[in-house]
Formats: C-alpha cells, structure tokens, sequence
C-alpha cells in the first residue's frame, strides 16, 4: 500500500469540528531496539485483526473522500460554460460531511479496539520507551506537548497537545512525516470544538508496526 494524506473538517461523532489525517506507509525494516517477540507464544489476534480491519475501513472512506473533493474542484467556472446544477454543490456538501462524519466513527473504532487489545509483554515496552522517546526529541523542536504514548501488540497509541488547532494539523503532520524507531502506519484525529482557538489535543494511532 503507497502513502497517502487525507484531512478532514467537519462536523461528525458529536463533535463541532473533526480534523482527519492519516499516513500509511508500508514498513521497510526491522527497526533496531525493538525487536520482535521470539520463542513465546503470540497474544490473541482477535483485537489485532479487528483493528486492521477497521484501518481497511478508514481508509476507504478517506479515498472516497478524496476523490469527491477532487470531483468538485473540476466543476467547470468560467465564463461562457454552462452554470452547474444548483442543487449539486448541496448534495455535495452533505455527502462530504457523511463522510467525514463516517471517517472520525471509524477512527473512534480503532481506539477502541487499540484499548481491548492484549499487550505483547515483549515488544510494547521496548516500543513504548523507543516511541516515547522519539516524540519528545520532536517535540522539542516543533513545540508540541506528549500527554501519553502507549504500545500493546505493533500497534500504539499516543495523545499531544498543541497550542491551536492551525498548531496541531502541522504537528501530527511532523509526526507522519518523521522517522521513528519504529516504523509504522499512522492516523490522527484532532478534535476542534466550535471557536476554539486555544490549545487542543490529538490521537495519534500507530499501526501495523514493524
């Protein structure tokens, strides 16, 4: 699978205002440090395989996203050509939001199964400490806060603060594009109640780690 940005504003799961991102990256190595468990027996997989469901699932929605906000930017505008049809910016607009609303849902999921996943006893330490630490190295050069990082069974999830939401879209963007220990997809959702222009925070999932 190639790599990928989606973002998305709108309203959806309760919230005023969601912003969307994700990054799927397929891993390139073993990363040093943090190697894979070995002569134990592997946790459950169910959790797991939820979770690498419902990513699938996300993903789909966010291409389908994607080629709709490209379908609107080829309606044509120019003097002389034939004026759209009224009512089809409209549905566009609500099949825009449907999907929004349809991608922050199955991020919401992805949390969730993050959380009913069993720890590798093995590997989520050594990924924790390596993901921790890396974080903070960014942090400190972009100016974002790490409120909890978390590794179970190659997935992990982290929460940050930014100081305004225009701060976070470019933070989790710093945390997609940068090289970590661990090499893994990732998806993030800001959460922008409506006027908000102090501090906000992120999840960061990190999935399908190598």
């Amino acid at each position: 699978m190639g790599t990928f940005f989606v973002a998305l504003l709108g309203a959806g799961a309760g919230l005023t205002a969601a912003l969307l991102f994700a990054r799927f990256q397929p891993p390139s190595s073993e990363p040093a440090g943090v190697p894979r468990a070995t002569g134990e027996v592997a946790p459950p997989r169910e959790s797991r395989a939820e979770l690498a469901r419902v990513n699938n699932r996300l993903a789909l929605v966010e291409r389908a996203l994607e080629k709709a906000q490209a379908a609107e930017e080829e309606l044509p505008s120019g003097e002389g050509e034939p004026e759209p049809d009224p009512g089809r910016r409209e549905r566009q607009r609500e099949s825009d939001e449907v999907l929004q609303a349809r991608a922050v849902e199955q991020f919401d999921q992805s949390i969730e199964a993050f959380k009913a996943m069993p720890p590798d006893s093995t590997w989520a330490p050594r990924a924790t400490t390596a993901l921790t630490s890396d974080l903070h190295a960014l942090s400190e050069r972009v100016g974002f806060k790490v409120d909890s990082v978390e590794c179970k069974d190659h997935q992990c999830l982290a929460q940050i603060e930014s100081s305004s939401p225009h701060d976070a879209v470019r933070h989790v963007q710093e945390i997609a594009h940068s090289s970590h220990s661990i090499k893994c997809a990732t998806q993030a959702n800001v959460k922008v109640p409506e006027g908000a222009t102090g501090a906000v925070s992120a999840s960061v999932v990190f999935s399908h780690c190598r």
